[in-house]
């Protein structure tokens, strides 16, 4: 028989489908990654670096849902202009003969104007004014309809209907098959995706010699196989648990003196403001509602985790951070959280997402600068008492080494008091046998 948390995944997934075929391109990104990406574009444009500034501008493109007309009218604008710096005139022409179709057909009103870039000096704007007629080969974004005689009529997708059709019944035969452990699934209830990370000894601590004091003896660990949630708590998992448990909902900002600034957004953000007895809590609520047993990572299962077993630097290896691996502080993008997940290049060796930068998160341990001198080889569990709290991964607030900061490091160890709740703080959890 069907388990219902399967047949809920089944539903939403054919439900999702069959709105995509028939109403167009409704995937939902974060805005902070478009316009992250935009901003990057208009920059390298600044600099003259017209093929990086088309790459981010493309990448702001494919995330930027079919009705923001006017954010979209910028990105071709701006990669129309790229094209022509680089005397690529079909490529160029065709994202023009898109802008000026949303202009004949007022789709937008007027014509797109971009914050540092004087686009008003460019052919292109002088043609328009003139309603000089633009042709070039235009390739649709799915959900595009065509817009006027210079656009390629679109055909009706019928092998994207078949690999749908193919979609939807591996999905009924996989919800028939019981779950073993070693999958990667989700919880429906709170929508967590658990990783699974197998049993087994690695090396914990400082192997490159660069940390603090308190990262050494480097040790072996064993640890027995746990479960840990693929990305950190959402404000969306935890205003669910707030709701329904009447506790207050944590601000999505910065606290500036006694007031809280701008709104970062909730959702697929990770929930910050958390303190250290706020995500017990979590934990507790969800560890009986789902009848698991949901806990913090302990500080050696968040190491493992996030570096594997062959003692890298980072999650991703040792390489140094850069703005396509992790949210850190650097002198591009804006020092806020982004959406979980967005760094998929930045990855641990097992799937975990943002285990760098992003937000700091919670460990379950109380902080020992000595514990490693004497951590027992099996599931250490951390200090017995302490003060304050372990925290591991940085933050969008920290910097990489060469910016005399570590905290990125996967070896490196922070601590906060357990009753303080942070801007950069936030958590996610591991569900043991």
């Amino acid at each position: 028989m069907i388990k219902l948390k399967n047949l809920f995944i089944v539903k939403f997934i054919t439900t999702f489908l069959v709105i995509f075929i028939f109403q167009g391109d409704i995937t939902v990104y974060g805005k902070d990654v478009k316009e992250n990406h935009f901003d990057l574009g208009v920059k390298k444009y600044i600099e003259a670096d017209y093929d990086a500034a088309a790459r981010h501008l493309n990448t702001a493109l494919e995330v930027t849902a079919i009705n923001d007309n006017e954010f979209l009218s910028k990105i071709y604008l701006l990669i129309g202009a790229c094209y022509k710096k680089q005397n690529k005139n079909d490529k160029a022409k065709a994202f023009f003969s898109l802008l000026k179709q949303m202009l004949d057909k007022n789709i937008i009103n007027n014509f797109p104007e971009i914050n540092g870039v004087d686009l008003k000096s460019l052919k292109i704007y002088k043609d328009f004014m003139k309603k000089k007629k633009l042709e070039g080969k235009v390739i649709l974004r799915p959900g595009w309809k065509p817009l006027g005689k210079s656009v390629k009529k679109a055909k009706f997708p019928w092998d994207l209907v078949i690999c749908v059709t193919v979609f939807v019944v591996i999905s009924l035969l996989l919800a028939t098959r019981k779950t073993t452990k070693g999958d990667e699934f989700k919880d429906p209830y709170r929508e967590i995706e658990w990783v699974r990370i197998p049993a087994g000894e690695f090396n914990m601590g400082d192997n490159f010699n660069e940390g603090e004091a308190d990262e050494q003896p480097v040790h072996l660990v064993y640890l027995d196989e746990y479960y840990i949630s693929k990305y950190e708590i959402t404000f969306a998992q935890w205003d669910k648990f707030c709701e329904e448990t009447g506790r207050a909902k944590q601000h999505d900002g910065k606290l500036i003196g006694s007031v809280f600034g701008e709104s970062w957004g909730r959702g697929l953000m990770p929930v910050i403001n958390i303190t250290w007895n706020d995500a017990n809590a979590y934990c507790k609520w969800l560890s009986q509602k789902n009848g698991e047993n949901v806990k913090l990572p302990t500080e050696a299962q968040w190491e493992k985790a996030a570096r594997g077993t062959d003692q890298r630097r980072y999650p991703w290896g040792n390489n140094e951070p850069t703005m396509y691996l992790c949210n850190f502080c650097h002198d591009i993008l804006p020092l806020k959280p982004a959406h979980v997940g967005s760094y998929p290049a930045g990855q641990s060796p097992y799937g975990v997402f943002d285990m760098a930068g992003n937000v700091s998160e919670w460990c379950r341990d109380y902080y020992s600068p000595t514990y490693y001198e004497k951590s027992p080889y099996k599931n250490p569990p951390g200090a017995v008492s302490s003060n304050l709290s372990v925290l591991r991964g940085g933050d969008f607030t920290s910097g990489s080494r060469t910016m005399q900061n570590s905290s990125l490091r996967s070896a490196d160890r922070n601590t906060e008091s357990p009753n303080n709740f942070i801007y950069y703080i936030g958590f996610r959890v591991v569900k043991e046998n």
